[in-house]
């Protein structure tokens, strides 16, 4: 059939003529499907068509056909994806349920085994406990045995490798559809890229297909330079990491852009409104926009996560919650503090197997320093039996410095990252407590005042007015009390 441009009229219509001339808003035609090179779906007479339209100078041209051969695929494809869906599900289902009980007998891993470094036990801020990567094995890209992973990350990793499935047969049925598919059928439509641009199912498959591939290439790219910085020097380790890292932002952008262009926001209208952002940061907006966009770089970049131990400046404590604007970190004391996105700078982020703990102490020159040593080698090992928060140590580690008065020596040991303020508390306690008991002598401040002679001379002077002072008031005393006698 055909539409006049001029009037937006029936020019010519098969099934009815006696259509022809009226308007095709009164038969259900919007005016979105009047353009040239449209592909989509219309209604006339409450009857939906698959249409495909040409332009002339004054018609617009359309071929349009029922549902025919295109949706016959409906079923067969829904029926694929529902079996894909449930295989998928059904594995997840299985790991996460049928976890192998570990056997009591086997021997737990010790703390220096590299495995037990990469999972640590971190209790989040509802009280529930769970476990998570260590800071380094995170940002090292360290592999986990499947057999130590948790349920959770054992999920993760199926949904990784079916979704690398699935992009690689995307992939293949891109380059392959001609000979794959024929042209009639729903997924030659789909892969050719010929449906409508706009908020529509085929929009929305189309985005999902093109953010599995850009993510999937992303991770290859950023694997493939992490072999690089691998055998690399410092600087082409530095230039790698840094590549990696833009890579990574440059996808999420174009990934952004091109998934609003498929859903039909054009790129101008896009570039027009990053212009309208950039002049509301300008004139008064700037913080809330640093805010956001510093906690978007937080989440990207996985400085930190909700659990974790960080220290911000001099507040210690742990992520209760990373917001749009702040973030929530909780201390010892149960005290919260938000402090703004774009405020969160060196962080320190504590989240590990085991801390360290180093204490200095310092004792006096006159102490035989072997007869401290003899006895610390002597005390140390048995202070855990009284502190069990002490995981590794403690470890005499010698002589630090030779101060102004003291001797300083060094202790140090491992704990929980949770468990270290405490215990550092605790392990000064039993320091003074050994040094009492072995009467070791603590130095501590001493003032030597010295006198100018003059000033001894003022302080004698002082003093034998004083003595004077007294001898009269006594004369005096003793005069009073003679008169009240005669009295």
């Amino acid at each position: 059939f055909a539409v006049n441009k001029e009037d937006d009229t029936f020019a010519y219509f098969p099934l009815d003529e006696q259509i022809v001339g009226d308007s095709v808003f009164d038969h259900g035609m919007t005016e979105n499907e009047l353009k040239g090179y449209y592909n989509d779906y219309l209604t006339v007479f409450d009857e939906t068509y698959y249409a495909s339209s040409g332009e002339t100078d004054d018609y617009y041209i359309y071929l349009a056909g029922n549902e025919g051969e295109l949706m016959e695929e409906r079923l067969p494809l829904t029926a694929v994806t529902g079996v894909i869906a449930l295989v998928c599900l059904l594995i997840v289902f299985l790991l996460m349920i049928f976890e192998p009980k570990r056997n009591l007998r086997e021997r737990e891993p010790e703390p220096d085994d590299d495995s037990a470094e990469h999972l640590i036990d971190l209790e989040m801020p509802g009280g529930r406990k769970i476990k998570t990567e260590a800071v380094a094995s995170r940002w090292t890209g360290r592999s986990i045995k499947w057999s130590e992973r948790t349920a959770w990350q054992k999920t993760v990793l199926v949904l990784e490798c079916l979704l690398a499935v699935f992009v690689v047969v995307v992939c293949l049925a891109v380059i392959l559809k001609d000979s794959l598919f024929d042209s009639n059928s729903i997924f030659a439509y789909i892969l050719g890229n010929n449906w409508e641009r706009g908020l529509n199912v085929f929009a929305i498959t189309a985005c999902i297909m093109f953010i599995c591939v850009a993510m999937t290439v992303v991770v290859i790219a950023q694997r493939i330079l992490q072999l690089l910085a691998s055998i690399l020097n410092a600087k082409g380790e530095t230039i790698c990491r840094l590549l990696s890292s833009f890579l990574k932002y440059a996808t999420i952008i174009g990934m952004i852009y091109y998934c609003l262009t498929l859903i039909g926001i054009p790129a101008g209208t896009l570039l027009a409104s990053a212009g309208i952002l950039s002049l509301a940061i300008s004139l008064g907006a700037r913080d809330l926009i640093s805010d956001i966009l510093s906690g978007l770089f937080i989440i990207f970049e996985g400085e930190f996560r909700v659990g974790d131990i960080i220290m911000v400046g001099d507040w210690r404590g742990t992520v209760m919650e990373i917001g749009i604007r702040t973030t929530k970190v909780e201390d010892a004391s149960q005290n919260v503090k938000a402090i703004r996105n774009s405020e969160v700078n060196d962080v320190v982020n504590m989240t590990k197997k085991l801390s360290f703990i180093s204490c200095n102490y310092g004792i006096e020159y006159d102490e035989s320093l072997e007869h401290v040593e003899s006895i610390l080698a002597k005390e140390l090992p048995l202070i855990p039996e009284r502190l069990p928060a002490i995981a590794k140590g403690p470890f005499y580690r010698g002589v630090t410095s030779l101060g102004d008065n003291s001797v300083n020596i060094r202790i140090s040991m491992q704990c929980l990252e949770s468990d270290r303020l405490q215990l550092e508390r605790d392990f000064n306690r039993e320091m003074k407590l050994l040094f009492d008991k072995y009467e070791i002598n603590i130095p501590f401040p001493q003032v030597v005042v010295n006198q100018p002679a003059a000033h001894k001379k003022a302080t004698e002077y002082e003093k034998w007015r004083a003595e004077k002072f007294n001898e009269e008031q006594k004369e005096s005393l003793k005069e009073t009390g003679e008169k009240e006698n005669e009295n």
